[in-house]
């Protein structure tokens, strides 16, 4: 990416230095500073906000565990017997020194570790999160809380995307396993996962192959199945199959595997803006998750393109299309509506997929041969998402204005993106 382009070149960072004063450019100020100051206020009051502010993003792991839906063993199953302790819960007591927040963030939510003793001591202080912490434990087999913390702190050190290590910590452990790749190692091996954490940050060994990621490892080896994710990037944290908007977001995403294009959990457990039980699979249920991962992304678009956390939206009382439009009326002396900010964020999710039409790649949406079979154990024993992507898929094109995942002449001439129609 674009961090290792810079590298290359030994560019450590751009500095950008301003001459004006951007509050001096808002037209409305008095509006914006009323605006500003009651959506503040809501999110820090905001239960979802308590809660991440209390136990950080990690308060998903049981959660998320108890549904059935915790990617375990490179997504063996949904259900891990040692989340407990590696948990938001059981770190925040035993773990947790201090939390952080974003610059004038009314939520706050970083959670800072420590681990003073034992084989996976570090030196000061580590952030830590619900993703690294699931990515490098719970798919890994890893319960050891002291090693997961390590294996955070260590991937944070080295550069490493967490979702990315953890996914191909996993691929390599399945590949030994099925004795396709001459590795030591298994399950629940937080030593070795550590020596090749590092091993593949300075590609020694078999670390040159595992740097390639989980996708180029599982197709070199032979093994396409033990990569799942679509677009050639691994599935983050919640299992399609107990999730089921996932077996819709995940592969439409345009990043490939990414739950923050569309995040499900926002409706099916969090209940925003409606509640839908993540394992229902009627018609009615299909077409309203198929809504729901729509509007979903074309707010987290809005969200990538103004940039606002995606955290603002977890909460009923959070940061939607009605408090954009007003922000950007106050800020510019726009006359716009929530449902003309919803088409922007419309405009640019159809871009980001017409890049990949302009490539000739990645332009299918497939859902991966794992995600097919029924989840073995746990809460959501007997579920696949096979039936939520066969017909969501269909609905979600037809709503979109799509043709096999392309976006169609009419669709481009409905959000003035005609320019682009010679893609087609």
């Amino acid at each position: 990416g674009a961090g290792a382009v810079m590298g290359s070149k030994n560019l450590k960072g751009v500095v950008v230095w301003g001459t004006r004063d951007l509050f001096s450019l808002v037209v409305d100020r008095r509006r914006w500073i009323e605006e500003t100051g009651k959506l503040s206020q809501r999110l820090a009051n905001a239960a979802t906000s308590k809660a991440l502010h209390t136990y950080g993003t990690n308060l998903l792991m049981n959660i998320i565990n108890s549904i059935g839906g915790l990617p375990t063993r490179n997504f063996e199953t949904g259900y891990f017997e040692g989340a407990e302790k590696i948990s938001g819960e059981y770190i925040k007591q035993h773990n947790v020194s201090e939390v952080h927040g974003c610059a004038l963030c009314p939520i706050a939510c970083t959670q800072m570790v420590e681990v003073k003793s034992g084989p996976y001591k570090f030196f000061g202080k580590a952030k830590y999160e619900y993703e690294s912490t699931w990515a490098l434990g719970a798919n890994l087999g890893n319960g050891n809380t002291e090693a997961v913390l390590k294996l955070e702190k260590l991937a944070n050190e080295l550069g490493f995307d967490t979702i990315s290590l953890g996914n191909t910590l996993a691929t390599a452990v399945e590949l030994a396993k099925k004795g396709k790749l001459n590795l030591p190692v298994d399950w629940d091996d937080p030593a070795s996962f550590i020596d090749l954490a590092v091993k593949t940050a300075y590609r020694d060994g078999v670390g040159d192959d595992l740097a390639e990621g989980d996708y180029r490892l599982a197709m070199k080896y032979g093994e396409p199945e033990a990569f799942v994710g679509s677009r050639g990037q691994g599935f983050p944290a919640y299992d399609p199959r107990a999730l089921k908007g996932f077996a819709i977001s995940y592969v439409t995403a345009n990043r490939g595997g990414d739950h923050l294009e569309a995040y499900s959990p926002t409706w099916e457990v969090l209940g925003v803006p409606e509640k839908i039980d993540p394992l229902c699979e009627t018609p009615e249920c299909v077409k309203k998750q198929v809504n729901l991962v729509i509007y979903a992304q074309h707010l987290m678009a809005l969200a990538d393109s103004v940039t606002f956390c995606k955290f603002d939206t977890l909460d009923k009382e959070g940061l939607f299309e009605n408090d954009l439009a007003h922000l950007f009326n106050a800020a510019f002396g726009w006359d716009t509506t929530p449902q003309e900010m919803l088409t922007i964020g419309e405009r640019i999710f159809n871009l980001e997929r017409l890049f990949h039409v302009k490539e000739g790649k990645w332009i299918k949406d497939e859902l991966p041969p794992r995600m097919r079979r029924e989840i073995p154990t746990g809460p959501a024993k007997g579920h696949s998402a096979t039936k939520m992507f066969e017909e969501g898929i269909k609905e979600y094109y037809s709503l979109r204005g799509w043709v096999d995942g392309k976006p169609t002449y009419e669709t481009l001439k409905r959000l003035g993106l005609e320019e682009f129609q010679y893609l087609l």
